[in-house]
């Protein structure tokens, strides 16, 4: 079979040699903590507590949900406590509603 040149596949040029893409990895969003105290009132050995948090005070989040939001007066957990509420008792489901 005779090919003439109006038969052949049209020719594309290929492009110059371009330089070579540079990939930007965007960086890992910082690591954030959230802590949820569920208390009788504020937590045992604060400054335990305080120098954990220190460490990246702008990483940490803190929550609690006392059982007696009167304790956490001046104490560590104050400022903490969410808005809603829930009657919490060892061992029942409550627990759970009062962390979700």
């Amino acid at each position: 079979e005779l090919v003439t040149e109006s038969d052949a596949e049209p020719t594309v040029p290929l492009p110059a040699k371009a330089a070579p893409l540079r990939v930007v990895e965007p960086s890992p969003p910082a690591p954030k903590l959230a802590l949820l105290f569920l208390t009788r009132g504020d937590v045992h050995h604060p400054e335990i507590w305080q120098e954990f948090t220190a460490e990246a005070p702008d990483q940490v989040k803190m929550f609690s949900h006392p059982k007696h939001t009167t304790a956490v007066v001046g104490g560590f957990l104050e400022g903490t406590a969410i808005p809603e509420r829930h009657e919490t008792a060892r061992g029942d489901i409550s627990l759970v509603r009062a962390t979700r």
